[in-house]
């Protein structure tokens, strides 16, 4: 099947880069856009299909012809679709060349535009003008980053087309591709020259440092270090996220990288080629690989040390650096450390040589080396020295293998605390089978093919010290462009690959896809011999061509003579597929180390099933407890059954954690997973809580059969109350609301009109009365409703009654605006709209109004709510609105401090307001409570909880007199204000509360005591009373 196409996202028609200088604001814009310019995958499917169709029917009418007849009727049908292949190649390779000069061109303008801006500027420019550099500099590094994920696209697009065309066709695209591919990769000039852009932009706002003075690698490190993979399709972006982060940092250079004449041409690959550094390090390690095991497994005080060099091996008098890494657990007072001092290369075998050193011997080889080095820096680095002698002569320490790469580093040369490297073209040598004169193999030696491995990815290094990781550095973490790394080390990847039969460890990384090359290749059968290949090759780096075996090294191509670049391949693509695959030489392996952390898992795991049986055996004592209450059940036996589950659960679990304990000691990969004991487990416990469940429902409904008989169907009326309030005379009083079918009825609120001796109800469009003598009289009463008014389009949601006004809330719900109402009486049995504002309370639900003082205007009171979007602790607040007599203008506003009056509340919705005896009292429905508030001091003066099992949305508190009142009318009508000090026979007074719930639709009255606290109530007990 022809592969699969794919179209660039959001790509433009035409490349382009314009540079136009202003000294102010630089303008560098950066519009790239390739979509005319990517592969025209059509049009190459078609042309291998023409060409397979050509083959096909050559071989059909020339099935007796001669080889060289075959093979010329290929090279005929395949000629138009490689010549087709070769010039999408060399076009879509011109243009991102073209492209990439461009930009490189553009932001070398940019810095040139900086210079002549600071110049003018004398150094100080302003902060518009730096951050004007900041995002021009951001949009040439996202230019860039453009055209290298276009290039990959092309890339990808070519050789899925190229591989197809391979399999169809018999050529060798694929072969042709990744020569051209190695020819002509992205610059990285760009890099460099954007590194001394944002330097620039750095030393301009006085961000951080600069780079104007050289860097000197201090002897001591102790700085926290995250390792990353990067695979090379990332590493311009990685590049470009380091430079924005830090100056690039050359050894033995200071100042800026780019010159004014730099600016002026194309330099190609200058970091990699020329500002990058090449470091050789050689690991030591003892013939029983005692380092490496020490290593791998993170003991605490594993030590590590190797030889390093940078550029090429010195010699004589040049010096090489000698490190040791000390490694310390966490739970040690000490942090893991690097140390090194210099010595000539020259010392490198008295170094190695098992003879017993003095501290003399080491100052003097010091001294050899660092001839200015101070009495107390001499001494310090001769103890070091001495250190690491005693260690190869007790572990009797040998050349073990040799680590060698480009490093690009990023930091400023006048601070450590962040330093960037990314490691590229790891090349990994055994060192082990030198026979040469010298310490370890010198650049011109002659290795076998066996000798030489290259990592995979290049390593990025991110060194802090006391800082946290850059925010750009975690965004590259987040988008997957690096990939986390934890512990990786060249020198165990490098002992594990050569010296597998010394080790029975291999680190993590060995089980990845893209190591096992690394780690288990081997030479066919073919080359059991290793070919020689030239150091001098190593050192720089394409090691990765001497990695090939004979077999494979058979199949290069010679150039044919012809039309087409691609020549006569066909006979080496067949010869590829007959290659032996190479057998994978598998090491023993075990986990490096096993964290204690895996053993406390196991143990929260035991007591975790212990707490299961725990459970169980609680089920089993509930059922034993009920077995006197329902005999008819075997609840004994069930019971029995649970207990006997419990002790199976137990001794399971102890069985599961000593066998977890013994794969974790032996470092086995598998057998922890468990599939009969969680099984068991929940079968036993579904058991116990059905048995509940049905005794449960029995004792809920026993005189209809309880669970196992089936009930009529019943609809209960909806006068009937929740099982938590029971109506009783003058005390739960729910009044029935005849007149009025339920479905029209929806209570949102509830006011009392004394004069007319009627509850004031809106519900929905409309505003209804109810008689009250119910509320003050013994007997149960079904009066009727009436229809106050009702107005078609308003959702009234609260009333207030103020003088013989009655001011209705309507509420929008999909509006941030809500309606106040003003309502006057036509008669004792009609409302009349009188004028209406428009308010700035979104979804309007209660309202207060509070009298002024010394009878002065009042305020209203107004809840809203701020909806769903935002969190269930926010949504209530309260407006405050100036009054205004009917026929003035709008109302004025302000607000309540929300997060006071919220605080503590899981959900702040607000039902209803009421202002009484100069306390607010708020009711918020959500959470089934009402706070007391003194609106003069702030302060809540008391909180206390609804009758449970309604949906409360309106609520009204009211003071009444009572003549005469015996102290059995008291208890029933609720507790009397300033009893003590008042006779028996005097006018007293009890409160009531009144409620009303929106579903199921229901008005009513309680008889309430005051508490000790302003404003707290005590419901009577036929409402569940709660304080």
């Amino acid at each position: 099947m022809p592969p699969q196409q794919s179209r660039a996202k959001s790509r433009p028609s035409s490349c382009k880069s314009n540079l136009s200088s202003d000294h102010d604001f630089p303008n560098v814009s950066v519009e790239v856009s390739y979509e005319a310019l990517s592969v025209n995958e059509q049009a190459l499917i078609n042309e291998i299909a023409k060409a397979e169709h050509q083959l096909l029917n050559g071989q059909v009418d020339l099935a007796q012809a001669t080889e060289q007849a075959r093979t010329n009727v290929s090279s005929s049908a395949t000629a138009a679709f490689l010549a087709l292949f070769a010039k999408e190649l060399t076009r879509v390779s011109v243009c991102i060349q073209s492209e990439e000069r461009n930009q490189e061109y553009a932001v070398k303008a940019l810095l040139t535009s900086m210079d002549i801006v600071t110049s003018n500027a004398r150094g100080r420019l302003s902060r518009d003008s730096v951050r004007g550099f900041q995002q021009k500099a951001k949009l040439q590094a996202e230019g860039y980053i453009q055209l290298q994920r276009f290039a990959a696209e092309c890339s990808d697009i070519l050789t899925r087309v190229a591989t197809y065309a391979d399999s169809q066709l018999h050529t060798c695209c694929v072969d042709t591709l990744s020569v051209s591919a190695n020819k002509r990769s992205l610059s990285s000039a760009f890099v460099v020259v954007l590194s001394d852009v944002y330097n620039a932009i750095r030393e301009a706002d006085n961000q951080g440092p600069g780079g104007d003075s050289k860097w000197v690698a201090p002897s001591s490190f102790e700085r926290v270090t995250s390792k990353y993979w990067v695979s090379e399709d990332k590493l311009t972006e990685l590049l470009l996220g380091a430079a924005s982060e830090a100056p690039l940092l050359v050894y033995g250079c200071s100042g800026r990288l780019t010159s004014k004449a730099d600016c002026q041409r194309i330099e190609g690959d200058k970091l990699w080629d020329t500002l990058a550094t090449t470091i050789s390090s050689v690991y030591f390690d003892s013939p029983d690989m005692k380092l490496y095991r020490d290593r791998i497994a993170r003991l605490e005080g594993a030590q590590l040390l190797r030889a390093r060099w940078y550029g090429k091996k010195p010699t004589g008098s040049k010096p090489v650096f000698l490190e040791l890494k000390t490694h310390h657990e966490k739970w040690v007072n000490t942090k893991s450390v690097k140390e090194r001092v210099n010595i000539r290369e020259a010392d490198m075998k008295h170094f190695l040589a098992h003879r017993k050193w003095t501290i003399a011997d080491a100052q003097s080889i010091v001294l050899a080396a660092n001839k200015d080095m101070g009495e107390e820096e001499l001494c310090k680095a001769a103890n070091l020295l001495l250190t690491m002698h005693k260690l190869v002569v007790r572990l009797d320490l040998r050349p073990c293998v040799r680590s060698a790469y480009s490093r690009a580093a990023f930091q400023s040369p006048k601070d450590n605390s962040l330093r960037l490297t990314i490691d590229r073209n790891i090349t990994l040598i055994d060192e082990t089978r030198t026979s040469s004169g010298s310490w370890c193999l010198p650049d011109d030696a002659v290795i076998g093919s066996d000798m030489a491995r290259t990592v995979p990815y290049a390593v990025y290094e991110i060194k802090l010290a006391g800082s946290e990781m850059p925010a750009s550095m975690q965004a590259l973490l987040d988008s997957g462009v690096i990939l986390d790394a934890a512990k990786f080390s060249k020198f165990l990847t490098g002992a594990a690959a050569f010296q597998g039969g010394k080790i029975n460890v291999l680190p993590y990384w060995a089980e990845y896809d893209t190591f096992i090359p690394l780690f288990f290749g081997k030479p066919t059968a073919a080359n059991d011999v290793a070919t020689p290949v030239s150091m001098a090759t190593s050192r720089n780096f394409p090691i990765a061509t001497t990695q090939s075996t004979s077999s494979e090294q058979s199949l290069s191509k010679t150039n044919v003579t012809g039309t087409s670049p691609f020549g006569n391949c066909a006979s080496s693509a067949r010869s590829r597929e007959s290659v032996t695959k190479i057998e994978q030489r598998i090491a023993p392996k075990k986990p490096a180390r096993v964290e204690p952390k895996s053993y406390f898992a196991n143990e929260r795991t035991f007591i975790q099933w212990i707490s299961a049986a725990l459970l169980q055996v609680t089920v089993a004592v509930i059922l034993l407890e009920f077995e006197s209450q329902h005999p008819e059940y075997p609840l004994v036996s069930i019971g029995l059954l649970l207990c006997g589950c419990a002790a199976v659960i137990i001794a399971y679990a102890l069985y599961a954690y000593h066998r977890r304990v013994r794969l974790l000691m032996s470092g086995e990969p598998y057998g922890y997973i468990d599939h009969t004991g969680p099984t068991f487990l929940g079968c036993s416990i579904f058991i116990g809580l059905l048995a509940l469940l049905i005794i449960f429902m029995n004792q809920r409904d026993p005189e209809n059969g309880g669970f196992w008989q089936e009930n009529e169907s019943r609809v209960l009326p909806p006068s009937i109350a929740s099982p938590q309030i029971r109506p009783i005379p003058r005390q739960c009083i729910l009044h029935q609301t005849n007149g009025i079918s339920f479905l029209d009825k929806q209570p949102s609120d509830i006011a009392v009109d004394d004069g007319r001796g009627m509850f004031i109800v809106p519900t929905m469009s409309s505003i209804h009365g109810y008689d009250v003598s119910e509320a003050v009289t013994d007997e149960v009463t079904g009066e009727n409703t009436k229809v106050l008014v009702d107005i078609p389009g308003s959702n009234f949601e609260s009333l207030a009654l103020v003088g013989d006004f009655i001011f209705a809330l309507s509420s929008k719900e999909d509006s941030l605006t809500s309606e106040l109402v003003a309502l006057s009486w036509v008669s004792d049995s009609q409302l009349q709209e009188q004028q209406r504002w428009t308010l700035d309370t979104p979804r309007a639900q209660g309202i207060a109004y509070v009298p002024g003082v010394d009878g002065g205007k009042g305020k209203f009171y107004i809840s809203g709510d701020k909806g769903a979007d935002v969190a269930t602790s926010e949504r209530g607040f309260i407006d405050i609105y100036e009054h205004v007599e009917v026929g003035e203008p709008d109302l004025v506003s302000h607000s309540l401090n929300t997060k006071l009056l919220t605080r503590g509340l899981i959900d702040s919705k607000i039902a209803t307001l009421q202002f009484f005896e100069d306390h607010l009292y708020v009711l918020h429905d959500h959470a089934h409570l009402v706070r007391v508030w003194n609106i003069e001091t702030g302060v809540t003066t008391a909180e206390w909880t609804l009758p449970q099992g309604e949906q409360w949305d309106g609520m009204m508190l009211v003071r009444q007199e009572v003549e005469e009142a015996s102290p059995s009318d008291r208890r029933l009508r609720g507790s009397v204000r300033g009893l003590s000090d008042v006779p028996d026979n005097t006018a007293s007074t009890s409160l009531m509360l009144h409620l009303s719930a929106e579903s199921p639709p229901e008005v009513w009255s309680f008889g309430v005591s005051e508490g000790n606290l302003p404003g707290s109530i005590v419901l009577p007990e036929c409402a569940a009373a709660t304080v």
